[in-house]
């Protein structure tokens, strides 16, 4: 602040306005320099604001007078959220698999993270995006929802998220799209047999068990049909459940005595015809 001839004005009283409303003052320095700050209420309107400074006159013979204005634009604070998840594409999910989907909620602004607020998680199997879980932020903004992928879809998944924003302060964000594939859980047939000659109305025992390989374990209960297949054609002998305790299946056949002296082949099939495990 200072008279019009460049003369500063030494502690002198500067009262500071905001939208018509005193908000501040501060005494000059011996440069006629002030300062002074307003926070912006919690309801504060959006929209462009004046602000200016006054300065009302206590020496004799001189005019007071008001600064030039300052138009202050008034906006929400803009938000970001970013996705990430534990399987991601190329890797691919099954049923029963659970899904780590994470991510940060920040301010675009400063980049810090915006803690305790709500972000929506939505998976889409491109019939109707279905929201899978609410999650409220921690330390830097972070977020993270455990989801275990259900029965009954097999192909392309879309899933993100959004904070739809209660703070008058931010608006709101949605993340970008992550697209991952899910398939039916991979499965092997082991087999074996304790013998390779056999004959006529003696037994072999036709012994195995099915694995899931990702899963690195045997699988109960699951049906296992034994094929025989010779000179007159493939023949389903049995049908029989792996065990549940063990994972084993077994079988005993007695060779037919009408058997021809041949060479044949024993093998055994998965088809549980299920949306979960494969063939």
């Amino acid at each position: 602040a200072q008279m019009l001839n460049g003369t500063p004005l030494v502690s002198e009283t500067i009262s500071m306005f905001f939208d018509g409303v005193l908000v501040d003052s501060d005494q000059t320095n011996v440069t006629g320099g002030f300062s002074g700050s307003y926070t912006l209420p919690t309801g504060q309107a959006t929209g462009t604001y004046d602000a200016v400074a006054n300065w009302t006159t206590t020496l004799p013979g001189i005019l007071g007078n008001w600064s030039n204005v300052v138009q202050i634009d008034v906006t929400i604070r803009a938000s970001s959220i970013i996705i990430d998840s534990t399987p991601r594409a190329p890797d691919v999910v099954h049923p029963y698999q659970e899904i780590t989907i994470f991510g940060y909620l920040t301010d675009v602004a400063n980049g810090s993270g915006l803690i305790g607020q709500e972000v929506d998680v939505y998976w889409d199997n491109g019939t109707i995006p279905l929201l899978i879980g609410t999650v409220s932020t921690t330390a830097d903004g972070y977020y993270e929802l455990n989801y275990t992928v259900p029965v009954g879809y097999l192909g392309p998944v879309t899933y993100w998220s959004e904070f739809v924003s209660v703070d008058p302060e931010y608006e709101g964000a949605r993340s970008s799209n992550m697209t991952i594939l899910v398939e039916k859980w991979l499965t092997e047939v082991q087999i074996a047999v304790d013998a390779t000659i056999v004959h006529p109305l003696e037994n072999i025992t036709i012994t195995g068990n099915v694995t899931v390989p990702e899963l690195g374990g045997l699988l109960g209960g699951a049906p296992v049909t034994i094929w025989w297949g010779n000179s007159t054609g493939p023949h389903n002998l049995t049908v029989v459940l792996t065990d549940g305790g063990t994972g084993q299946y077994q079988f005993i056949h007695e060779i037919p005595f009408s058997h021809g002296y041949e060479t044949f082949n024993i093998w055994a099939e998965f088809a549980p015809g299920s949306d979960v495990f494969s063939d």
